[in-house]
């Protein structure tokens, strides 16, 4: 619209109300913008460190999952400015359908569960990434400095903790004669590991054992070691 020097009044005040709602709409875009960015930095931090040490939901997933959040958010509180809808409902669904994708995460393998820091990180992530889509970036960013303090630091001291106390479920395979257990029984008994759980099946002419200890690392190790040096023990994992 081209206005000359005489243009009405209203004219004008149209135009300048046009100026100001693209302004408006132009500042909001921008915002979002940069909600988008610190997520895709923060999800990315955090990915990159699950990423290092080859755990299933990696930088993609994790970086994923925080810039979905935010956008998620993001629409939330667009859509509850419109009378007669809550801006909370969208939220509310982040947090109950970031739960599944967690549980997807977590595996049992005997009597060892995986997966669960995993989940953990998943679940955190998602709220990191509402946290940017509703405004808080100062306090998401101190959140995701806290997860990967969590992540890195607390590694090292859970290996410390592994040096005295570790607890391992051992599948041995012994031959079916009474030599073999007796001498299964000898070497437990020498172990000074504490015994927490045994199971034994007879199965095909041998016999299997599920035997779970406690103890400390220097302890479980040498246990190992005569178990795959007996020549009555056909298979050992654990």
């Amino acid at each position: 619209m081209l206005l000359g020097p005489g243009a009405p009044l209203h004219e004008l005040l149209l135009l300048g109300c046009d100026f100001v709602l693209l302004k408006t709409m132009l500042t909001t875009e921008a915002d979002d913008l940069l909600k988008l960015a610190l997520a895709l930095v923060l999800g990315g931090l955090i990915g990159w460190e699950r990423e290092l040490y080859d755990k299933p939901a990696g930088f993609r997933t994790n970086t994923l999952i925080c810039v979905g959040s935010t956008l998620f958010t993001i629409f939330s509180l667009k859509i509850g400015t419109i009378p007669g809808t809550d801006s909370s409902r969208i939220a509310a669904q982040i947090v109950s359908g970031i739960g599944f994708l967690g549980a997807g995460a977590i595996i049992r393998r005997g009597e060892a569960i995986l997966g669960l820091t995993t989940a953990a990180t998943i679940w955190f992530v998602a709220s990191i990434g509402m946290g940017v889509g509703a405004g808080y970036y100062v306090t998401s960013s101190v959140g995701t400095a806290l997860a990967l303090a969590i992540l890195i630091l607390f590694r090292k001291f859970e290996n410390l903790v592994d040096r005295f106390h570790t607890t391992r479920t051992y599948h041995v395979i012994l031959s079916a004669e009474d030599e073999a257990v007796r001498e299964l029984s000898l070497t437990l008994d020498s172990c000074e590991l504490k015994l927490l759980g045994s199971k034994q099946v007879k199965s095909d002419n041998r016999y299997l054992y599920e035997i779970t200890l406690s103890g400390s690392k220097a302890k479980h190790n040498p246990l190992l070691d005569k178990l795959l040096k007996s020549p009555t023990v056909k298979e050992v994992r654990y």
